[in-house]
């Protein structure tokens, strides 16, 4: 639960203090989940949001995502129950916030997640006949990291593991068949990392 409180010097009769003081009375809270947990420079991203209201009841909202330079980047908007997606490519040493307006035509300013100057972003790009296809994209400082790296894969769910997967990325953008047959059923996690 989070509530916005304004404190004011009741002692100092001399200050009004109406002209100046803008009280949220409605602040939707919204959650911004990058596409592979995290956002890496120059790597485009999905970011998918949630917002909700003080209930916890999904809001619908629409804004504008601007850069610390304060230049608009993209627009958002949800598209059920409060939640939707926007892609966003990080620059290096930029970071990135968004504005909204709430149902009273305040305006409210939410940080987006920094992001990470090397790092992998994962994606599952197609769901191919009897194939999942795996999209693994970086930025060229990583990939001279990982050129020559062997790379892990490993498919889990309910703490087990199904299936681990070696492979070296030939390039900044890569991709990894698997077969669905070697996929648990229901929700499964996939992580990538350096063996």
């Amino acid at each position: 639960f989070h509530k916005d409180i304004i404190i004011i010097n009741s002692t100092d009769s001399n200050k009004s203090f109406q002209d100046s003081v803008t009280v949220v009375t409605e602040k939707p809270e919204i959650n911004f989940f990058p596409e592979s947990g995290s956002l890496v420079d120059n790597v485009p991203s999905v970011i998918a949001f949630k917002s909700v209201d003080i209930h916890g009841i999904g809001y619908n909202v629409a804004g504008e995502i601007y850069s610390s330079t304060d230049e608009i980047v993209t627009t958002f908007k949800s598209t059920h129950k409060g939640m939707g997606i926007f892609s966003l490519t990080p620059t290096s040493g930029i970071n990135y916030y968004a504005l909204i307006k709430n149902r009273n035509g305040d305006l409210i300013r939410y940080d987006i997640p920094e992001s990470f100057s090397t790092g992998v972003v994962l994606t599952i790009s197609k769901n191919l006949e009897r194939e999942l296809l795996l999209n693994f994209k970086t930025n060229p400082a990583t990939f001279n990291l990982l050129k020559n790296s062997d790379l892990s894969l490993t498919v889990s769910a309910r703490n087990l593991t199904f299936k681990t997967y070696s492979f070296r990325m030939q390039s900044p953008k890569s991709f990894l068949r698997i077969p669905t047959e070697d996929l648990p059923d229901g929700i499964f996690i996939l992580t990538l990392s350096g063996i």
